[in-house]
C-alpha cells in the first residue's frame, strides 16, 4: 500500500484512510471506495473545534485530537451508503489536502 500522507493522527493510502485515534484502544480504517467525498471546513463552535474527541452531532464522530482547537482544517469525510460521517484533522493540512486531491476525494 503506497502511502500518500501520515501524521499522528491518520494515515491515507490509495487504498484507505486509517485514523489512529479512533476507537478508546484503537484505529478505524475506511477503504476509499466507500468514501463518497470529504469536504475541509474552517473551524469554528459550530462545527467541532472544541471536541477534542467522541460525538460530533447524530450521525458522527471524531477521532482523538488534543491539538483540534488549534488546528486550521477540520474535514469530514461522507460515506457513499451511510448517512454516518467521520469529522477529523490532520497535522499538515496542506500535505494532506494533496493526498486527497490525488485521490478525487476532495
Amino acid at each position: 500500500m503506497e502511502t500518500l500522507y501520515s501524521d499522528k493522527l491518520v494515515t491515507i493510502s490509495r487504498e484507505t484512510i486509517t485514523f489512529n485515534h479512533y476507537y478508546l484502544w484503537g484505529r478505524k480504517t475506511v477503504p476509499v471506495n466507500e468514501i463518497l467525498k470529504i469536504e475541509g471546513v474552517k473551524p469554528d463552535v459550530n462545527n467541532g473545534q472544541w471536541r477534542i474527541w467522541g460525538t460530533s452531532g447524530p450521525g458522527g464522530w471524531m477521532p482523538l485530537d488534543w491539538r483540534r482547537p488549534s488546528r486550521d482544517r477540520i474535514f469530514y469525510l461522507y460515506y457513499k451508503n451511510k448517512k454516518f460521517q467521520i469529522a477529523f484533522t490532520v497535522e499538515d493540512t496542506a500535505k494532506a489536502e494533496e493526498a486527497l486531491k490525488q485521490l478525487g476525494l476532495i
